[in-house]
């Protein structure tokens, strides 16, 4: 017999090229399934929550698998961080229904980008946040954000090629922008993002905050009236954390869990 279970990961994306399995490069999802079937001895595709981008971190990315129900779920956190390189850590595991999707079932997931207000560079803080030069108002950025919550069509916001656009509807649920001393933390929550929606988006209220566009061009990109060549770069990845995906089976479907 087997039962489901679903994993939630933290990692530190820097070295590796992304999360989902790519041939002849090193990802999230392969050590994960490494660590995974030296416990239970044959091979386990994980199912994940979302593909992370190279060098893109998280502290709540979900995966599930089915294996035998004979081993006692606190096997697999720490058998698989025994395996486990430092920079990747199996957080808690819960047990979930046959039928748990961790892409399809997810209601929202809560990206945050974190920015460093600084003239000079930081080799420390370079892994996890992205330096920004030039001043910016915070509350030209929030008044800005709050045009992209809701449901819009994001296709301007994502990098995707036109063959893979089927559907860019999204809703964003929340955006909540946190100003500690030199560091902007942008909080996204949404149902679902696009391919590099999220560093868009803060690379347009980053340009908005500091006067290079207007909330009038935002309002333009979300109708896709773009015939003005906007410039608006992909901002890099070591500044994007997936945070959390929340899910409604974990308040109560859950029938056992170990960690967290």
């Amino acid at each position: 017999m087997f039962i489901r279970l679903a994993l939630v990961i933290e990692y530190e994306g820097t070295s590796y090229h992304g999360f989902q399995v790519q041939p002849n490069d090193v990802t999230i999802q392969e050590e994960l399934e490494k660590a995974l079937n030296k416990i239970v001895d044959k091979k386990i595709r994980l199912e994940f929550a979302g593909r992370t981008d190279s060098g893109v971190h998280a502290l709540g990315q979900v995966v599930a698998f089915d294996v035998d129900d004979s081993a006692q779920i606190h096997t697999y956190v720490n058998g698989m961080n025994h395996y486990l390189p430092d920079d990747i850590s199996v957080k808690c595991c819960h047990k979930v229904s046959d039928d748990f999707d961790p892409r399809r079932r997810a209601v929202s997931r809560h990206y945050r980008y974190s920015l460093l207000l600084d003239t000079s560079r930081s080799p420390l803080t370079r892994r996890y946040f992205h330096r920004i030069t030039d001043a910016v108002d915070i509350d030209y950025m929030r008044s800005a954000s709050e045009i992209m919550v809701g449901t819009h069509d994001f296709k301007f916001f994502s990098t995707a090629s036109k063959d893979q656009f089927f559907n860019t509807i999204r809703t964003i649920f929340s955006i909540n922008i946190h100003l500690n001393d030199k560091i902007i933390d942008v909080d996204i929550v949404g149902n679902a993002f696009l391919t590099s929606q999220v560093r868009r988006m803060v690379a347009v209220l980053v340009q908005i905050g500091q006067g290079k566009l207007f909330e009038s061009d935002l309002r333009n990109m979300l109708k896709l009236k773009t015939e003005r060549k906007y410039s608006v770069s992909t901002l890099p990845p070591q500044g994007l954390c997936l945070v959390e995906v929340k899910y409604k089976e974990f308040s109560h479907e859950v029938g056992e869990k170990y960690g967290c």
